[in-house]
């Protein structure tokens, strides 16, 4: 039997976060070095380390490398997230099959990017991945054609931003599941622009991704600098947002593994408006530390020296759970020292104290075709409720608090099949 998350009694703030923190560490050294001692966890610290290893996406990573001799449920958990990841991800193949026809058939040139770009690489063994949905490049002037082509699979949109459009299979109703869950839907993302803002500066690869014109089909990067570049940008992101995902981490370690010397060379001759890759430290280094990744000598030099001073600094003290959901606590100005110029810091304020129509209008959406969201009373308010509440008091992260509410409330170590 599984519990209502809504009616759960959880521990305080402080006393969860300190799990939190424990169990990322934990589960970060045991995913890249197999051998260390099973944790003297309690079951709720067990319960919470469920959470974590769903929140990085490294839950089938774990039960291939984790040799840790834990309790049944964790035990159980671990097995039913490859049954799944196995199923899922050949949901996934067939689904990126079907998308290469319609594209060639409408006329389309679509880059799969990320996770979808990643597996055809064979990185990773069979079904220790997950990608909860797919992230497609076209041009401008294909987007509405390649949207069309989507929708022979069922797919509408749902929601339109200045980042991409997303859309959902009308045809699979949104279920929450707790972990990996073959029946869980895929969302597909349609991009015509690559870019973060961080935290005021607009970083635009676009043109280093896809600089020649797309050929009809479905394509991967066009080299392995490009796509090292998309997974470090995208990190750079998420670390500003305090959204980092452990499995990101993984990623860029692997396809590190793959690079030579020209690679690195043309990663660090990506610019966007001239400027260098001034944002590829911090993820990169998160990498070394973490994963061990194989890195050229002197390369961490050469991209610290574009970075700014104080962002290299507080890189280099970064834990995975500083920059990742598993920190409990919403920041009013997550990663300002991201902000390369005063004038950055006042975009990057005015954004998070006003923010688009757009931005906002997005949220009822979010909560839709997610749930579990709608247990944590946070996207229902007004925004000028949040900021006070940045202000005032230390919300909890919506997405990681639903978690952990979830595997709190499980019964069962994993979703049956």
């Amino acid at each position: 039997m599984s519990q209502d998350p809504a009616t759960l009694a959880l521990p305080p703030f402080r006393v969860l976060q300190v799990a939190l923190r424990s169990t990322t560490e934990a589960l970060a050294t045991a995913a890249l070095q197999p051998g260390s001692a099973t944790p003297a966890w309690s079951e709720f610290e067990w319960n919470v380390a469920r959470a974590v290893a769903t929140i990085h996406g490294v839950s089938a990573l774990l039960a291939k490398h984790c040799d840790w001799n834990g309790p049944p449920r964790w035990q159980s958990f671990l097995r039913s997230q490859v049954e799944h990841g196995l199923r899922r991800e050949a949901r996934a193949d067939a689904l990126l099959e079907r998308i290469g026809v319609l594209a060639r058939q409408a006329g389309v040139g679509m880059l799969a990017l990320k996770g979808a770009a990643l597996r055809p690489m064979q990185i990773y063994s069979a079904g220790t991945r997950p990608m909860a949905d797919i992230d497609l490049l076209v041009r401008p002037r294909d987007c509405e054609r390649a949207i069309e082509a989507l929708a022979r699979l069922g797919y509408r949109e749902t929601v339109r931003n200045a980042r991409n459009v997303e859309l959902h299979d009308d045809t699979v109703p949104d279920r929450a599941a707790f972990g990996e869950n073959v029946a869980s839907p895929l969302k597909i993302e349609v991009h015509t622009r690559i870019f973060e803002v961080l935290a005021g500066t607009t970083v635009d690869i676009t043109r280093r991704l896809a600089p020649t014109p797309l050929i009809p089909g479905l394509h991967g990067y066009p080299d392995l600098a490009a796509c090292m570049a998309h997974l470090l940008l995208h990190a750079a992101g998420n670390m500003q947002t305090n959204t980092l995902r452990l499995i990101q981490i993984f990623d860029i370690a692997r396809l590190a593994a793959r690079m030579n010397s020209g690679d690195w060379a043309r990663l660090i001759g990506t610019r966007d408006e001239g400027r260098p890759v001034w944002w590829a430290y911090p993820p990169l280094w998160l990498a070394q530390r973490y994963c061990a990744a194989s890195l050229p000598a002197g390369l961490m030099e050469e991209l610290r020296a574009p970075c700014q001073w104080l962002l290299a600094r507080r890189a280099e003290r970064y834990t995975l759970t500083d920059v990742s959901l598993s920190n409990l606590s919403i920041r009013a100005l997550p990663g300002i020292e991201w902000a390369r110029t005063p004038a950055d810091v006042l975009r990057f304020a005015h954004s998070r104290v006003m923010p688009s129509r757009g931005e906002l209008a997005g949220l009822p959406q979010l909560v839709k075709h997610q749930p579990q969201f709608a247990s944590v009373p946070w996207y229902s308010q007004p925004h000028a409720v949040r900021i006070l509440r940045w202000i005032f008091t230390r919300p909890p992260r919506v997405q990681t608090l639903s978690t952990v509410c979830a595997a709190l409330a499980s019964g069962a170590g994993g979703t049956p099949l």
